[in-house]
């Protein structure tokens, strides 16, 4: 244990050192620091002047590194000023931060009580085992999970809505390229339909495009009904029950070109509940009533009637049947789950440098994960210029531009070559860690930056060189 200044502080840096500073009578004033920061020096002369003047022998200053301390190691690694008050072998108090009044009244008035506990011999502060957390600890704490909280929230509501929107996405594209409609026969139904699905396809103008036999799990019914939005389940129990453990089939439906298919689902009620039903039971004789099936309770013997078949009743459950029962046509329109974001940093260059950061990033489009021209390197304040190298070059653009703009991207760590060299051009800001590039992605491009982006300027692709027409050589001509 180490002292300094005519023992004005006291070091220590074990865990000896530290049981033997704890047997010190007086006022134990701790700067607890790590190593690799070093104590507060902007407190000490405040603090020798409150030892000198004011607290004298009743006072201990204390400087413990707290790297090998056992009682101290909730303080390790972190570099805010951390002021302990011990008494006694308990602490009385803890404070952080850097704010030199705030923290000079609490050591004088931490001074005064002490004093007065030695003076009077009543001491009515109340105390902590220094392993313990304090108050402001357990608040600090619970701001942290709170905030850990908010953010695993923040972050599972954004993944669903990617989810929901490319969903939504895929289903608007297979419905935009394939005219399509979809029946379900249940399994009670799979050997009578056939006889006369045909006449009532036909009479509506239409055509079988294609049938498959499907086993049908609850993993699958989960996905098809994921635009579901009625309250009552589409299926009865011995129904579900009955998909669930036999072969159903799947029929697609393809109208003619007599046929109306701006609205399919009217069309389907037509064919499945006849012309003038929008649900079932549908028509007397329609295709609906055809295939009910007579089903025997087993336990009562009682006969009861089960549907058929079944069609969705809206036009995203039918683009996710086609999607899930009929991949071979449908796989040209579908969007593929991009996975989880992968992590990356933020980088901003300046005007000077932005054709070279540009050229960087055409050689490794698919890393950008986002890029933009912005005001200034400051998320909370920086004002979008444009979205994508296009965009600046347009005439409506280019009236704004100050020509003193940041390129600002989001570059993923995937790619070590893209890294040293968007690093080699000396951005102006770059993040210091993946999950800084996170929260700095979050600010400057938003979940719906790239919304009224077409596919070809989400990402910079540079344009080739244009060649450079030969030069015919010119014959020279004597005496010119």
């Amino acid at each position: 244990m180490a002292k300094r200044g005519g023992q004005l502080h006291v070091d220590v840096s074990n865990d000896d050192e530290w049981d033997a500073v704890l047997l010190r009578d007086g006022l134990l004033v701790v700067d607890i620091y790590s190593d690799w920061c070093g104590p507060c020096s902007g407190m000490s002369a405040n603090l020798k002047k409150i030892k000198l003047e004011v607290a004298g022998d009743s006072m201990v200053m204390v400087l413990a590194k707290c790297d090998k301390i056992t009682a101290l190691e909730r303080f390790r690694l972190k570099s805010e000023p951390t002021w302990m008050f011990i008494s006694k072998g308990k602490m009385t108090n803890l404070i952080f931060g850097t704010n030199a009044p705030e923290i000079t009244r609490i050591v004088l008035s931490e001074v005064a009580k002490e004093q007065h506990a030695a003076d009077t011999g009543l001491d009515q502060r109340e105390k902590l085992e220094i392993s313990q957390l304090h108050p402001i600890e357990v608040g600090r704490f619970e701001e942290a999970m709170l905030a850990k909280k908010l953010a695993i929230e923040k972050e599972e509501a954004r993944r669903l809505k990617n989810i929901y929107d490319r969903k939504r996405k895929e289903c608007m594209n297979i419905l935009n390229n394939l005219a399509l409609g979809v029946i379900l026969v249940f399994p009670c139904a799979t050997n009578k339909y056939t006889d006369c699905v045909n006449d009532f396809v036909k009479e509506a103008s239409c055509s079988i495009f294609a049938t498959e036999r499907a086993e049908i799990t609850m993993e699958l019914l989960d996905e098809m009904f994921y635009f579901y939005d009625k309250e009552e389940p589409a299926f009865d129990e011995i129904t579900l029950e009955e998909i669930l453990t036999k072969k159903s089939v799947l029929v697609a439906i393809k109208g003619s070109h007599s046929a109306d298919t701006s609205n399919f689902e009217a069309l389907m009620c037509h064919i499945v509940y006849g012309k003038n039903s929008q649900g079932p039971p549908g028509d007397r004789y329609c295709f609906y009533e055809k295939t009910t099936c007579e089903v025997e309770d087993e336990e009562t013997g009682e006969v009861q009637l089960l549907p058929g078949v079944w069609i969705p009743h809206s036009a995203f459950i039918r683009a996710t049947m086609l999607r899930l029962f009929f991949h071979k046509f449908t796989e040209n329109f579908e969007i593929p789950d991009p996975g989880p974001t992968p992590p990356h940093y933020a980088m901003v260059f300046d005007t000077n440098k932005i054709k070279d950061a540009l050229h960087c990033m055409s050689k490794w489009p698919k890393q950008i994960l986002h890029y933009g021209f912005f005001t200034n390197e400051n998320p909370a304040e920086a004002e979008l210029v444009a979205k994508s190298v296009q965009r600046l070059e347009l005439p409506d653009y280019r009236a704004k531009r100050t020509y003193e703009e940041k390129l600002v991207m989001a570059v993923s760590k995937k790619k070590s070559e893209l890294l040293l060299d968007l690093i080699e051009l000396e951005p102006v800001y770059m993040s210091m860690t993946t999950e800084d590039g996170e929260k700095d992605r979050e600010m400057f491009f938003p979940d719906d930056y790239a919304d009224s982006l077409p596919d070809e300027e989400l990402v910079y692709i540079e344009p080739p060189e244009e060649e450079m027409p030969e030069e015919e050589e010119e014959e020279g001509m004597e005496g010119d």
